[in-house]
């Protein structure tokens, strides 16, 4: 079984529809206001250093509160009451079900009781495996980091969905991986599946505007947003005094990938994206 979010649990168990999955998630994207939207919206920066607050969090791994204290942007009074706002702003998928009269209050506390105790037990089976491997720190290091760069660069907070070990690329799912590898106390290659959709997606959050197509620029900006995962991951090892070089990050069609190396996978999910994660030891 697969980790993953309240919405697909809803389906997979037939208490819910596409259609008002939906309706909900419609519902969840037109409230809620990511913090660095809602201190533009309330005035309190500007579209300038909006991107130069988003710039610095992901150069320095660091969450946009972080980023804007040390860049002395927003006082922490305001950054205070942004949280305060989006809090009392935002709803969860359970709330906007009940507000669409597609479940009850009651009901969806129930499912979501069953839901977290499923999940629950998959995440700390998942998260022990990851613990007790031989290359533990590396897949941590490259699940941690992954994450948070989603996260600061896209607003999205993906979840593990799976871990496993497997050869097959998925070119079917991924038409496109980007890669890098690193040489050190460990060598290692760093792969991430996308689909082409979110290629755009990502080349559109780094480069501050629409990208809608594949191409020289969308490509360039993948590479890019893996060679800051693979920052990450070196700045990650270094505490735990591994110590690792990266070379240049390289982008290609999954099918093009020559499959005879095992690999350790990890599944990220989002709410309508799924991406893998691949590493490659070698010896």
């Amino acid at each position: 079984m697969d980790i993953k979010f309240f919405g697909q649990y809803l389906l997979e168990k037939n208490i819910i529809t596409k259609v008002q999955l939906l309706e909900a998630i419609t519902l969840q994207t037109n409230t809620n206001i990511s913090l660095p939207i809602l201190a533009v919206k309330l005035g309190y920066i500007d579209k300038s250093a909006h991107d130069k607050i988003q710039q610095y969090q992901i150069r320095n791994n660091l969450s946009f509160i972080e980023a804007a204290k040390q860049l002395q942007l927003i006082s922490s009074e305001k950054l205070e009451h942004l949280i305060a706002r989006q809090v009392s702003n935002n709803i969860l998928l359970g709330e906007a079900l009940v507000r669409k009269n597609i479940l009850s209050q009651e009901q969806v506390d129930e499912h979501f009781r069953r839901f977290r105790t499923e999940q629950s037990a998959l995440e700390l089976e998942i998260l022990s495996s990851i613990s007790s491997h031989h290359y533990g720190d590396i897949i941590g290091a490259s699940l941690q980091s992954s994450v948070n760069l989603f996260r600061y660069a896209m607003d999205v907070q993906p979840r593990i969905g799976a871990f496993y070990t497997h050869t097959s690329s998925s070119s079917d799912q991924y038409p496109w991986v980007a890669f890098q590898s690193l040489q050190g106390d460990y060598n290692f290659t760093f792969h991430l599946y996308v689909t082409e959709p979110l290629i755009c997606q990502i080349a559109s959050s780094l480069v501050q505007r629409r990208v809608d197509d594949i191409n020289e620029l969308s490509l360039d900006a993948m590479k890019e947003f893996v060679n800051t995962i693979v920052g990450y991951i070196c700045t990650t090892l270094s505490i735990k005094n591994i110590k690792e070089e990266p070379t240049l990050p390289e982008i290609e069609r999954t099918e093009k990938m020559i499959k005879t190396n095992e690999m350790v996978k990890l599944v990220l999910r989002f709410p309508e994206e799924v991406v893998e994660i691949g590493i490659i030891f070698h010896e």
